[in-house]
């Protein structure tokens, strides 16, 4: 298991950032299959990146605990600052490209927003977006804006939302349709965020290409289900 966190130089300063939950930097957890293992070690790394204020609860430890162990996967967990669109996605470069394949499961509306524009110029082997959405209508910033646990939060914590939010940033999606095999989960029972989910599904979606896009709701075992489409539609 290896710890990176950058911009930190003495153990006091580590200690003061960990208590802050630190936004300076990326955090970085790696969790490697145990050399024992009689399942073939699979060919990519499996990175989970999640929207903070987004999930009640991080699917990290039931990750770090399953992908290694039952799916001799390497895992690596990763914290993105979300201040702006520009930043969040140096960040997410500088620690992907460590790795010479990997499957990103990016869980919340904003990370799985910037993985697509990480998209349009780095690659992946495949993409797993949880909530997503690609067209930022009022409709769904709004429920986004609702449903984030922000009221403690500083201002460079929802940067991006309120960007986005703002009209400031207003960057459009470029990338084609059917570049990776994608699978876009859904565990909101909203309208606003079910219709986002399926139209970012149907916006990366092509019928003549060599990856569909899958669309569905979230089963009780989300690894289970994950793992299954890594098989059939990435390995």
């Amino acid at each position: 298991m290896i710890f990176c966190r950058r911009f930190l130089r003495s153990p006091s300063i580590l200690r003061k950032t960990t208590m802050l939950t630190t936004r300076r930097s990326l955090l970085t957890e790696r969790a490697s299959p145990s050399l024992c293992s009689t399942v073939p070690e699979k060919p990519y790394t499996l990175v989970l990146q999640e929207d903070r204020f987004f999930c009640n609860s991080s699917w990290h430890f039931l990750f770090k605990k399953s992908f290694p162990a039952c799916y001799s996967t390497e895992y690596c967990y990763q914290e993105l600052e979300l201040k702006n669109l520009k930043s969040s996605l140096l960040e997410m470069s500088e620690d992907l490209m460590q790795h010479p394949s990997i499957v990103l499961v990016a869980r919340g509306p904003l990370v799985s927003w910037v993985a697509q524009f990480y998209l349009e110029s780095l690659p992946l082997s495949g993409l797993v977006m949880v909530d997503p959405f690609v067209e930022p209508s009022t409709e769904i910033m709004k429920e986004i804006r609702r449903q984030y646990r922000i009221e403690n939060t500083c201002t460079s914590d929802v940067g991006l939302l309120t960007q986005i939010e703002s009209g400031f940033e207003t960057r459009q999606l470029k990338l084609e349709p059917g570049v990776v095999p994608m699978l876009v989960l859904m565990s909101q029972k909203n309208e606003h965020m079910r219709r986002a989910s399926k139209l970012t599904a149907e916006r990366h979606h092509d019928p003549n290409g060599s990856f569909g896009v899958q669309s569905d709701d979230i089963d009780v075992n989300p690894i289970a289900q994950i793992q299954t489409w890594i098989e059939n539609e990435v390995s």
